[in-house]
Order: structure tokens, then sequence, then C-alpha cells
């Protein structure tokens, strides 16, 4: 995450709402981003206030799912873009784990039998995983 390039022009989404990167301030101690709203038409709102953030605040953001940055061509979504292929495959057999987990001991989640179990039963291999296998 720490090799994310930010660019004048990206588009982001923090919460609810849509901004465009104005300005960066390269060589400061906080790396400071300039931001501008953006209205539904992914134009900027006329007379609204520039806001400031620093690159660690955004990145904190991007990690806790507050903030996403957007393909300016197709305003997609693109946080999985910023994750390696093997990462998302990491991220996605855990999930999976978890639900499944959740599925078979609902009612007792942190007895260690019913965690063995789910280890067991779970399907590694069919992420490359050698974690438990």
């Amino acid at each position: 995450m720490s090799s994310v390039n930010l660019n004048e022009g990206m588009k982001f989404r923090i919460d609810e709402s849509l901004y465009v990167i104005d300005a960066l301030q390269h060589g400061s101690l906080n790396n400071s981003i300039y931001f501008s709203p953006l209205d539904e038409n992914q134009k900027k709102i006329a007379c609204a206030n520039v806001k400031v953030l620093t690159r660690s605040e955004l990145m904190k953001k991007l990690i806790n799912d507050e903030a996403s940055f957007y393909d300016s061509s197709t305003y997609q979504s693109t946080v999985e873009s910023l994750l390696s292929d093997k990462q998302i495959n990491e991220q996605e057999m855990w999930h999976n784990f978890v639900e499944e987990h959740i599925a078979r001991h609902s009612k007792n989640l942190t007895k260690i039998d019913n965690i063995d179990e789910s280890i067991k039963l779970f399907d590694w291999h069919k992420y490359d995983s050698s974690y438990f296998c």
C-alpha cells in the first residue's frame, strides 16, 4: 500500500462523497494532499472548500475501507487493485474460512475443538495455501 502513486486529478471516495486531488505537497514532513468535492456528475462543486489530508491519513482510510480510489475512465472502485493477486487470494481465503466457521459453529465460535474442526474441514488447497495443509 505504501507504493501507491498519487497524482493530481485522481478521484477517490471517502464515505459517500467523491473527491478529486487538486495538488500534492511533496517534500514536507506530512506530504499534504489538497482535494475538492465533486458532484454526482464528477464535476467540482463551485465555491466548495478545498480539503486537506496527509498521505498517511488517506492511506489509513484506504486500509480501513473508509476510502477508495476510482478509475477515472469507468468510475469503478479500484481499492482491490492496490493489493497483489496473492493478497486478494488470501483475503478471500480468510473471509471464506470465517464464513464457514460461523455457519458451522455459530453458537460457540471460540471453542478450541470447534476451531480445530473448521480448520480441518476447510479446503485450503482451493486457495493454494499451505497454511494448514
